[in-house]
């Protein structure tokens, strides 16, 4: 949670930013593709901790294989399950993310 609120402070930050700095030329599509992008890695980071929870066996340690996925997820609460939810929502983010910006920028165009 505390992560999600972090991505949406700067992703406003980011975009009162180029409305200041772009006035005329500003186009809220644009701000997106760094958001996109940023949340396709992540989608990635989960997928990867969520393969190699599934392939480790019992005697394995579980453990969380990169920062984003840490982040996201605190070691404590690590099963298969909340990886396979947190791997799914972050799926679904994406294909939104997508949607809104093609939206957007048939609208602006």
């Amino acid at each position: 949670m505390f992560f999600s609120l972090i991505l949406i402070l700067i992703f406003i930050t980011y975009c009162v930013l180029c409305k200041r700095t772009k006035k005329k030329g500003f186009k809220f599509s644009e701000t997106l593709i760094p958001l996109i992008l940023f949340s396709i890695i992540c989608s990635i980071a989960l997928g990867e901790n969520f393969l190699i929870y599934n392939l480790t066996t019992e005697s394995d340690p579980k453990i969380i294989l990169n920062f984003l996925s840490y982040w996201i997820i605190s070691k404590n609460k690590l099963s298969a399950s909340l990886l396979n939810l947190y791997f799914n929502c972050s799926l679904a983010i994406n294909m939104i993310l997508i949607i809104i910006y093609s939206t957007l920028k048939i609208l602006e165009d």
